[in-house]
């Protein structure tokens, strides 16, 4: 694998990560009896569209630092494993907190626990989005067939953008953009399929196909834009438009159901993640502190713990007034996900300082070696 690596965060993409985070908070609690009416946003899982889209330019984006001459299938799956190595810890994290506390709140016998262990391990691998459902119970980790559907995706793209990269950007992405977004618009009025099959045809995959390959187009556009000067105007305008699109998307997501409105907001969001990614945009130089990295890192914590605590509030049923148990959901959606973040964290740190001690260790077994000869 020949690549060269110089990845640098971009502060606003995290700081809109943590944003379209909370906005799917809302959107999984939308449905249950106490939430209170004002914070229900009626469209509000628009927002995995804002993360497909940025994972398909972060992927296009991976693509072409690997050279040409390349082994496409060896790069496709060091960048998958990449890819999931980086998600996973806090996966676990989640799936393990999912599954013991739902698990113990209905206070199932242990066959019961263990026969559902056993039909979670399609969601354990990622495979849900393959049409592995097991015996269809519910995702372990809510809202994980996102996961699930990204990484079958990008299995399937990656490979494509490498073996011809101006064929993908240029013909390939745009074909499946136009004709999937026309499909889902005529079969469906939106898109917002998540686990449905039409036949053997499995939507959230689909989906996920569509709007990563759109992210794609987003990436080589943004290169364009790169490229150029922008005077201070040409700023405030970029400034201006992306600040607009995602108003807009905000606006329609509070006030209007996911419909034909989808095809618009996906497009405004495409629009707004362009410049954002260009770093033309005279807000840019606002997002550079490092806070705004460390929401991004939020943002992943907050979608992977959030469902469980929904699940668990609603089974109870405990007869609080809304606004009350509103609160009592975010504090246990940010406290596990803040849990998460740092006992990750420590792990990685620990397994760390224990290799170095341990390479120290070899080292100086070595230097001790090479004395005694010299005796």
């Amino acid at each position: 694998m020949n690549r060269q690596n110089n990845d640098v965060r971009n502060g606003e993409i995290d700081f809109w990560k943590f944003i379209f985070s909370l906005l799917i908070i809302l959107c999984h609690i939308s449905s249950f009896y106490w939430i209170p009416a004002k914070l229900s946003f009626k469209g509000a899982s628009i927002g995995v569209e804002f993360f497909f889209l940025v994972s398909g330019y972060l992927m296009a984006k991976s693509s072409v630092k690997y050279k040409d001459n390349g082994a496409i299938g060896t790069d496709t799956i060091m960048f998958i494993r990449k890819k999931i190595s980086n998600i996973f810890p806090y996966y676990i994290f989640a799936f393990i907190l999912s599954f013991v506390a739902e698990r113990s709140i209905m206070k199932i016998d242990l066959s019961v626990f263990m026969k559902d262990l056993g039909y979670s391990i399609w969601d354990l691998f990622f495979l849900r989005m393959s049409g592995l459902r097991g015996n269809n119970i519910d995702m372990v980790v809510g809202g994980s067939w996102y996961l699930s559907a990204m990484f079958i995706s990008m299995l399937i793209l990656f490979p494509l953008i490498r073996k011809n990269k101006d064929l993908f950007f240029n013909v390939i992405a745009p074909i499946i953009v136009i004709f999937t977004f026309g499909y889902f618009s005529q079969t469906r009025g939106d898109i917002k399929a998540a686990l449905e099959f039409d036949g053997a045809i499995p939507l959230g995959l689909l989906r996920a196909v569509a709007v990563i390959s759109l992210g794609c187009i987003c990436f080589k556009i943004c290169e364009r834009m790169k490229s150029r000067n922008y005077n201070l105007m040409g700023k405030v305008f970029l400034a201006l438009i992306e600040c607009i699109c995602f108003f807009a998307v905000f606006i329609h997501s509070y006030y209007l159901v996911r419909s034909q409105i989808d095809f618009v907001n996906i497009i405004l969001l495409a629009i707004a993640i362009t410049i954002v990614f260009s770093q033309k945009s005279i807000i840019s130089a606002l997002f550079l502190k490092p806070i705004f990295a460390w929401l991004g890192s939020l943002s992943l914590a907050l979608y992977l713990n959030h469902v469980c605590w929904s699940r668990v509030l609603n089974y109870l049923n405990m007869g609080y007034a809304p606004s009350y148990l509103f609160v009592l959901y975010l504090l246990l959606t940010f406290t596990s996900s803040f849990a998460c973040i740092y006992t990750i964290n420590f792990l990685k740190e620990a397994i760390k300082i224990h290799y170095i001690r341990k390479e120290w260790e070899h080292v100086r077994i070595l230097d001790n070696l090479l004395r005694w000869k010299e005796r």
